[in-house]
């Protein structure tokens, strides 16, 4: 479901223009679920590019709601820190306002794999703030298995 891409990969493609790999990459569609390759977002995301990873993920779900009526997301979020959280906080508030205010009701399951301990100690303490709905949809996988 996730390719094993490192940095340097990332990098490469970037800078010989396979900018079609990367977003596709980044973010796919199967049937009726949306799967999201964070590491492309690590290397590649910031102000600059905000608007352009939105318009992805937006755009297939809106794809997958023409044939379907209901969604399951699957997030890798291999490598993501505390660092990282914390620069991009702007970021993930509004696209998670803007997915629960145009999606409400039809996201069926949201999977996040490759979470690291501290990642599920913060989703702890954050839960509570998130609604008993959305939280029932989340399952947090410490490792992916192919």
């Amino acid at each position: 479901m996730f390719d094993d891409i490192n940095k340097d990969q990332i990098i490469l493609h970037f800078q010989n223009g396979n900018f079609d790999y990367i977003l596709n990459n980044f973010c796919k569609r199967n049937k009726n679920e949306l799967i999201i390759n964070y590491l492309y977002f690590k290397y590649l995301g910031n102000s600059n590019t905000y608007e352009l990873f939105v318009k992805i993920v937006l755009n297939h779900i809106d794809n997958i709601l023409t044939e379907y009526e209901s969604f399951n997301v699957h997030v890798s979020i291999k490598k993501l820190n505390i660092i990282e959280i914390n620069k991009h906080i702007d970021f993930i508030r509004n696209v998670s306002n803007l997915l629960k205010e145009k999606y409400q009701n039809q996201m069926r399951k949201c999977n996040v794999y490759n979470a690291s301990n501290l990642f599920s100690q913060i989703y702890e303490i954050i839960s509570p703030f998130i609604d008993k709905d959305t939280q029932e949809k989340i399952e947090i996988h410490k490792i992916y298995n192919k």
